[in-house]
Order: structure tokens, then sequence, then C-alpha cells
């Protein structure tokens, strides 16, 4: 397997992008024309190297179609789900200082 350079270590905070498709009003499933890409937006909860795979797994807190805002609560109550970071768009990365340490080792 040929490295990817999207599959890496996300620290928690990280802001991400992904697109789920959704069906259009004529939705067809054998015809791509049809099928929607949606973006929903979310923070790394938590993310790790998964050698069943190999790849980074990742818990993503996702928040819908808006991009989170930390200086404000949510309007859509949070889901979790897990994605390889691979398929995640990094729209900010989280910093870690020494003041606000990322928990555990870092890779």
């Amino acid at each position: 397997m040929k490295d990817n350079p999207k599959d890496r270590y996300l620290p928690p905070g990280t802001i991400v992008k992904h697109n789920i498709t959704v069906s259009s009003e004529d939705y067809d499933p054998s015809d791509p024309s049809t099928w929607e890409e949606v973006p929903e937006y979310g923070v790394v909860v938590h993310c790790w190297f998964s050698p069943e795979y190999p790849v980074w797994d990742c818990h993503i807190a996702f928040l819908g179609k808006v991009i989170p805002n930390v200086d404000e609560e949510p309007e859509e109550k949070a889901y979790i789900l897990r994605y390889s970071a691979m398929h995640l768009e990094v729209l900010h990365e989280a910093v870690h200082t020494p003041e606000f340490p990322a928990v555990g080792r870092k890779p």
C-alpha cells in the first residue's frame, strides 16, 4: 500500500470536513448524476493508529452542516462517528502548547 499523506495523526480539537453522499429528488441508485455531496463539519475527539487496517482512525464529533464555533453553543446536538483520517479534510489543525498539551502520547 502506497503512503497517503492524508493518513496521519490528527490532534484532538482539529476541525474537519467530511462530504457525505445523499440522494437528490430524482435519485436513481444506478445514476451517479442523481447523487449529491453535502459537507458535514466536526471536531476530532480522539485519533489512534489502527493496525487492523493499517490507518489512522479518528472519532469525530460532528455538528452537521455548520462549522463549529468555539465561542458559542452549537445549534445541533453533536454525534460521534469513526472515520479514517485520510477521508477527512482538515480545515484547522489544533495546536497543543506546553500549557495545553495533547493528552497521551504524540506519535
